[in-house]
């Protein structure tokens, strides 16, 4: 479990990380989402002892995060946004050199390293120096680096940035059959990724917390969009939209071309069978119904309007 109570972190006269709290519980993914210089970064930067906090505690498996206690950080693997790679080290050198600072010798060792070797598909470039290696490549030997000696805590910043989608497929493979109770904390800003690897969501937003919860709690919150695909008239087309406006004068609806019209509603299941009861009733053929609106767009809405409370909250001071 990661606990993060009261978090601080200022840059001079830049709130970097603005009193922020969340827990993460055990074995849960947790994806971490902020556009840059929301803080990201930086709380990222703080959880691992990379940066030391201006106020705040922080407690990793229940023990308190001080700066001092090894032990604690031992049971962290961390990919940053920018991997500390040695590019005059061949692979296996370098690993090597990491799973021994982590404290592993021996056959320990031998069997951490062929570990990640197989499952980073590692084994056509061991012997070569990483600063010869493609992007993917280095990608892959930084989240080696990060989980070489099997802690219970994985943060990782931007982990699949840079590889194919064969590459990013086995990474989601890797989270997916993590050790049982492994915590994972990730950044990422492709949004599929973040959908399909995550239980639940934290949004920075200007070193706050615009929002948190289950992946589906949140998207409950915001509007979704679905397009239905109709064969429509001009007459048929009036006619929909003014029985569309007239049973929900809150309702979005806007032609795409000739035989389409969107339409944005909250409340999914209802709203949509009443529209189409509409269509029914108008003899208009229904070609397609498709769910829009993705995660992206959820981000979007979230950290808008966060901007627009901080407005808000400024005037009222």
């Amino acid at each position: 479990m990661i606990q993060v109570s009261k978090l601080k972190k200022s840059y001079g006269q830049t709130k970097a990380v603005n009193n922020i709290s969340f827990e993460i519980q055990t074995g849960s993914v947790v994806g971490f989402l902020g556009a840059n210089g929301a803080g990201k970064t930086t709380t990222m930067d703080m959880l691992t002892g990379c940066q030391g906090q201006d106020a705040g505690e922080i407690k990793i498996l229940g023990k308190k995060l001080d700066g001092s206690d090894w032990a604690v950080l031992q049971n962290v693997g961390y990919l940053p946004d920018e991997p500390p790679l040695h590019g005059e080290m061949t692979v296996r050198e370098f690993l090597t050199y990491v799973a021994t600072l982590r404290g592993l010798y021996g056959t320990s060792l031998k069997s951490a390293y062929n570990r990640q070797v197989e499952q980073l598909s590692l084994q056509k470039v061991e012997k070569k120096l990483i600063r010869n290696l493609s992007k993917g490549y280095r990608q892959r030997v930084a989240l080696g680096q990060a989980i070489i000696h099997e802690p219970k805590v994985w943060i990782l910043d931007e982990p699949t940035e840079g590889l194919d989608p064969t590459q990013i497929k086995e990474i989601r493979g890797l989270i997916e059959n993590r050790p049982a109770g492994t915590t994972v904390m990730l950044s990422s800003h492709i949004m599929s990724e973040v959908e399909k690897n995550c239980e639940s969501l934290l949004v920075i937003d200007e070193g706050k917390i615009a929002a948190s919860g289950s992946l589906k709690d949140i998207k409950k919150q915001f509007q979704k969009k679905y397009i239905i695909r109709c064969e429509l008239s001009q007459t048929s087309r009036t006619s929909l939209f003014e029985e569309l406006m007239a049973a929900d004068k809150s309702l979005l609806a806007k032609s795409i071309d000739q035989s389409a019209v969107e339409i944005s509603i909250r409340e999914s299941e209802s709203e949509l069978d009443r529209i189409l009861a509409t269509c029914v009733a108008k003899n208009i053929k229904v070609r397609e119904i498709r769910e829009s609106g993705s995660l992206e767009d959820l981000f979007s809405q979230l950290t808008m309007q966060k901007k627009a409370a901080n407005i808000v909250e400024k005037k009222a001071i």
